[in-house]
């Protein structure tokens, strides 16, 4: 079937026609897959330069400049809830715990720890554990205020205590039907917040709210 082609145009410039688009349907598909992809070819490229190094603490520096970035950047808004593609994400820094750690006299090496156990061998958090992390202070940043966005600080509904004694989130959750807008990222962004809300004082600073979350995490 021969399709109809047709140029578009705005004013006297005629509209590119791509195969693809930043956001479709609201749906990060081609973004994780992109990101993945860059991600994977960057760690080779480290695993290749630096075959020979030992300090696995080296690598991790190495990991966390050249490699890492691709898989964070603005992740405050396409941090996948589903497993699958959390996984697929998990498993780039997965594979580089394992080249750091290769040299490490295992007792068995068929038989590792589990990944997060080798994360904190060399001072590593898990990917999910940082999103959710970059979620939690984005939010005490609003909250500060550190942060200057009186639309999105709107958006964020504190807890008022009544006369029960059961202890609430701190803050409260807007209702949602449908599986997407449950992760919407603001509404994200304040679950991860009430997780660790009780290490939140608006006393402390951002830093100190920082150390207190990773202290709290490697607990």
């Amino acid at each position: 079937m021969n399709l109809l082609s047709f140029e578009y145009t705005v004013g006297d410039e005629v509209l590119s026609r791509v195969q693809t688009i930043r956001d479709p349907a609201l749906s990060f598909q081609n973004h994780y897959e992109d990101i993945i992809d860059k991600a994977r070819r960057q760690l080779g490229f480290v695993s290749k330069l630096s075959r020979e190094f030992r300090d696995p603490y080296t690598l991790r520096s190495l990991y966390s400049c050249l490699v890492r970035p691709f898989l964070e950047t603005a992740s405050l808004i396409w941090d996948p809830y589903r497993s699958t593609m959390a996984a697929r994400i998990e498993s780039i820094q997965g594979r580089f715990v394992r080249f750091a750690l290769r040299l490490l006299p295992w007792n068995d090496p068929l038989n590792l720890p589990p990944y997060e156990h080798r994360c904190q061998l060399i001072g590593l958090e898990t990917l999910k554990q940082r999103r959710k992390r970059a979620k939690a202070i984005f939010i005490a940043r609003l909250l500060v205020p550190e942060i200057d966005a009186p639309n999105v600080l709107a958006q964020i509904a504190i807890n008022v205590p009544g006369y029960t004694l059961r202890r609430s989130d701190f803050l409260r959750l807007p209702f949602r039907r449908r599986d997407y807008s449950l992760h919407e990222p603001i509404r994200s962004m304040m679950e991860c917040f009430n997780d660790v809300a009780h290490l939140f004082d608006f006393n402390i600073t951002i830093n100190e709210f920082k150390s207190r979350i990773k202290r709290f995490v490697f607990s």
